[in-house]
């Protein structure tokens, strides 16, 4: 019984290292090289400069902030605070 145990263990072990061995090889294969490079590479977002708040002091991505008055703010709270 244990013997029966142990090969079908060995036997999934081994389907397991080939079918995914056998599925890289075709991705790889029939993908373009040009969506592989594209995967690959790490995605980064430009979101411009950093920017303090003037009411809170977060910093936070200047195209993202709210403008009024020639200030950027982080949020719609932060600006309803400042013209307080």
């Amino acid at each position: 019984m244990l013997r029966l145990l142990i090969f079908f263990a060995l036997l999934f072990g081994i389907f397991y290292f080939f079918y995914y061995k056998i599925k890289k090889f075709f991705i790889d294969l029939f993908t373009p090289e040009q969506v592989q490079e594209q995967s690959t590479k790490p995605k980064s977002i430009d979101k411009g400069e950093m920017v303090k708040c003037p009411v809170c002091g977060t910093y936070f991505p200047s195209n993202t902030g709210i403008k009024k008055n020639g200030k950027l703010y982080c949020s719609s709270e932060c600006m309803s605070k400042d013209n307080q």
